[in-house]
């Protein structure tokens, strides 16, 4: 995640091989940043949406893509489009 930004905004996880959504996440800390937790495990999204996935850090790499857009792109807060984002995408693990 070298080229993920330093800035506020959302982000999507999807499935690699079938599109379909993971998880929306927002981070007024900077997304570069909330992907080093992710990749750590110290999220609540690995520590429990992925609980049973043994190398999960490997996982991501390997069957997850990542888009994202910052707080500057979105023209709204983070709050507000990680709320839009999750209704229109229904990703499983914000169910």
């Amino acid at each position: 995640m070298d080229d993920a930004p330093d800035k506020p905004g959302i982000y999507l996880f999807s499935n690699q091989a079938t599109g379909e959504s993971i998880y929306v996440g927002r981070t007024k800390r900077g997304i570069k940043r909330r992907m080093n937790d992710h990749w750590n495990g110290s999220s609540s999204f690995t520590r429990k949406g992925l609980q049973d996935i043994p190398d999960t850090k490997e996982w991501l790499k390997e069957h997850v893509s990542i888009r994202w857009l910052t707080e500057d792109k979105l023209g709204i807060s983070v709050l507000i489009a990680e709320h839009f984002a999750i209704g229109a995408l229904r990703p499983v693990y914000n169910r």
